[in-house]
């Protein structure tokens, strides 16, 4: 069910949005920080500036709890075509509220700078509490003002010379010099992108050295190269279904790898519409095809080369809601030769709102390996073992982290004090 918005804040609202043109929302806000009556609203979105807009809304009081919210307006982002993002802005009512909702959304440049999407998003939020401050707040302490400017003048097509490719180049570096160690490392990357309505496609490459020297009586240099290229392309087929084919090469010391490519094609259906995946996603992928490595030392099954038969499937379901974030993946793969060398890989991610202030953050990932082809023959030595130079044998890999977080106290938060942050 959609708010109730009254006629004059609909049609404020309806002609902003059609005429782009900048409105905010003023109330007296006197006593917004003292008054349990005054609109109560949680703000919930990640990596934004929340705390200047407690600063610049002053006509609600900010709580710092969502049950203890009567609107709990829930902030989501994705990036778009043009690697800036889409934000998408729903207001959710709760207690005299509840069953009303109000959806609103945002396109953000790649070149916007974060100054200007605060203040956007700012406006925007201003004009989302509108219909809920109209029912809350008498309407003699209300104040609407409106901007209104029309340009009706035909630009004509946009002239790109790029065709809308984003392309990125990342270069870093870094030198650590002590009396008996030396060490230098350093990355290099390009990336290229282009995203359309049907069909999306990708290039990354990426370099990685690392040189450490140890000084003693004799010197012993310890070197790690390593050169990856990915590409891929995926073509809309609906709302639910993608196809596309993928491109891989491999060059690395670590995994005793001289050249390794691969040339796949991929399927990969959402069970909900993907215009739902800044919020939901429940995916299923596939693709099967040939490896073929060839190795820089002969690996413990005696190969120096060999084109390999393989198939993976990947589930992944992602929630972005009120009550929190929960990600889960689950995938699995194998070798043709062998239905034995195979891999499974899980990776569970969440954080819960457990009751009022008490949050449960939880991050598991698991790897059963049964497919390490690759390794080379023969033992490690001491100095490859401890600088992480050779890869190991190994038939799992486990990591977990988790904590919790409690607040109490003051439900009100409306005073923004950065002093000593």
């Amino acid at each position: 069910m959609r708010a109730n918005i009254n006629f004059i804040f609909g049609l404020l609202l309806v002609s902003s949005f059609l005429s782009g043109a900048p409105t905010s929302v003023l109330v007296d806000s006197t006593e917004a920080n003292s008054n349990p009556k005054i609109l109560r609203i949680f703000i919930d979105c990640h990596d934004c500036d929340i705390d200047y807009w407690r600063n610049e809304i002053l006509f609600v009081n900010h709580v710092r709890d969502p049950n203890m919210s009567q609107v709990h307006l829930h902030i989501t982002s994705e990036k778009n075509g043009s690697r800036g993002r889409l934000y998408k802005l729903d207001f959710i009512g709760q207690e005299n509220f509840e069953g009303q909702e109000l959806n609103l959304s945002y396109q953000a440049g790649k070149a916007f700078a974060s100054s200007r999407i605060r203040d956007d998003l700012l406006k925007i939020i201003q004009m989302g509490l509108a219909p809920f401050v109209s029912q809350t707040t008498p309407l003699t302490d209300i104040e609407l003002e409106l901007e209104t400017e029309f340009d009706f003048a035909d630009k004509g097509e946009t002239d790109d010379p790029w065709k809308a490719w984003i392309f990125s180049i990342e270069s870093t570096g870094e030198i650590d010099a002590e009396e008996s160690n030396r060490k230098l490392e350093a990355a290099n990357s390009i990336k290229a992108e282009k995203v359309a309505a049907d069909w999306k496609a990708r290039a990354h490459l990426h370099h990685e050295l690392e040189v450490e020297s140890f000084l003693d009586d004799e010197t012993i240099e310890s070197t790690l190269n390593a050169l990856r290229f990915h590409g891929d392309y995926a073509k809309t087929m609906g709302e639910h279904l993608s196809l596309g084919i993928a491109l891989s090469a491999e060059s690395s010391s670590y995994s005793n790898i001289d050249l390794g490519y691969s040339f796949t094609p991929l399927i990969e259906y959402n069970f909900w519409p993907w215009s739902d995946s800044d919020e939901r996603m429940f995916t299923i992928a596939y693709t099967t095809g040939l490896r073929f490595f060839n190795y820089n030392e002969t690996t413990i099954y005696n190969q120096t080369t060999e084109s390999l038969a393989f198939e993976q499937i990947k589930l992944g379901l992602r929630l972005i809601r009120p009550w929190g974030d929960l990600e889960i993946g689950l995938g699995g793969s194998h070798y043709f030769k062998d239905f034995e060398l195979n891999n499974i890989e899980f990776d569970f991610k969440t954080s819960y709102r457990i009751a009022k202030g008490l949050e449960l953050v939880l991050r598991f990932d698991a790897e059963s390996i049964h497919d390490q082809l690759n390794l080379a023959k023969g033992d490690a030595t001491l100095d490859e073992i401890l600088l992480r130079r050779k890869q190991l044998a190994t038939t799992y890999d486990i990591s977990t982290n988790f904590g919790l977080s409690y607040t109490f106290g003051s439900i009100y938060n409306n005073i923004v004090n950065r002093r000593l942050y």
